[in-house]
């Protein structure tokens, strides 16, 4: 990634408390159907699924053994 061009998404987003329903739909490209189908599957394609990374579990015995 260049750091350079890289704007961190919090700098982006608006006061969402202070937007109107109207103005928080319209930012979104949302209404209160939700999404469009175009408009997720769009948002799938630049983005891609909305899931967490599988991450390895520790077992009891080590997480035991990490406390000392």
């Amino acid at each position: 990634m260049d750091q350079a061009n890289f704007k961190p998404a919090q700098a982006e987003a608006p006061a969402w408390h202070a937007l109107s329903t109207a103005e928080a739909f319209e930012y979104l490209a949302a209404d209160t159907s939700g999404l469009s189908t175009e408009e997720a599957q769009r948002r799938l394609e630049v983005h891609g699924p909305n899931r967490l990374p599988v991450q390895a579990r520790r077992s009891a015995l080590t997480r035991f053994l990490l406390q000392f």
